[in-house]
């Protein structure tokens, strides 16, 4: 068997190569990236039980807690939210979760009815997008589980009965990107991340169904179903995950962790 968590520890210390200690993210990465990053360190930290990543979760904290850690960008808002609440689970520190509160209340404020709801992709409100609404969901659900408080528990309803009817789940059980001018699915790309996050929001639906029903049951389906689709369509003649953008070679700098992302969901 291969030793995963050796191969962990490995990955783990390089991305630390990158860590900046004066700026508290990492370098060659862009805001959204760090929160990423970020999770990857929480959850290796998490799971091989070390304590040795704590002073860089403190850091980063420290270091940008002045912004409250919002963008113009309701997404990187998002992936924030959901750095912080991983960081509660693991130290137990309120502050973060404190964090991921404020958080999710500025992004409610891209909340409208235009489409019929849900969160713009950012502030100058032009496209709404599978990706913050995915995010949405996800915040939603995971703080309502850590603390009961029944607003988020309405957030969480409100966004997935909007998101089944958008359309930008399609026939094939494929995440498009967005929706165009007239609310309808843009056919743009299925990125493999955007196949994923959907999976981590549906699964915090299940945790929260009242008495694990049969519409609990139905959010795994429906999971399943969309988890089967990404692993049997968004993939290489070898079965290995493929975004579109590896065809020409430019995924750019989000791209390279959009699969990660969807495993990450996955798992």
């Amino acid at each position: 068997m291969a030793d995963y968590i050796s191969y962990a520890t490995a990955a783990v210390e390089a991305l630390q190569g990158w860590y900046n200690n004066a700026t508290g993210l990492w370098n060659s990465t862009q805001w959204w990236n760090a929160a990423n990053a970020m999770e990857a360190v929480i959850d290796y930290s998490s799971l091989t039980r070390t304590n040795r990543y704590y002073g860089v979760i403190a850091n980063t904290f420290e270091k940008n807690k002045h912004t409250n850690f919002l963008s113009n960008y309701y997404d990187d808002d998002g992936w924030w939210a959901l750095a912080w609440i991983k960081a509660y689970d693991l130290i137990r520190d309120a502050r973060y979760l404190d964090m991921a509160k404020t958080i999710f209340a500025e992004i409610t404020k891209g909340w409208d009815q235009v489409c019929g709801g849900v969160v713009w992709w950012r502030q100058d409100r032009h496209y709404k997008g599978a990706i913050p609404n995915e995010l949405f969901l996800t915040a939603a659900g995971r703080l309502y589980r850590r603390t009961q408080d029944n607003s988020y528990h309405t957030w969480t309803k409100k966004e997935w009965d909007w998101f089944q009817k958008s359309g930008m789940l399609n026939a094939q059980n494929l995440i498009n990107d967005g929706l165009d001018d007239k609310c309808q699915n843009n056919g743009q790309t299925t990125w493999t991340y955007n196949q994923g996050v959907i999976l981590g929001g549906l699964v915090e639906m299940y945790y929260i169904a009242p008495g694990r029903d049969a519409a609990s049951s139905n959010y795994l389906q429906i999971a399943q179903s969309i988890a089967d689709a990404g692993i049997t369509t968004l993939v290489d003649q070898h079965g290995i995950l493929t975004e579109p953008c590896e065809k020409n070679g430019d995924c750019g700098v989000d791209g390279p962790q959009f699969k990660g992302i969807f495993t990450r969901n996955l798992a």
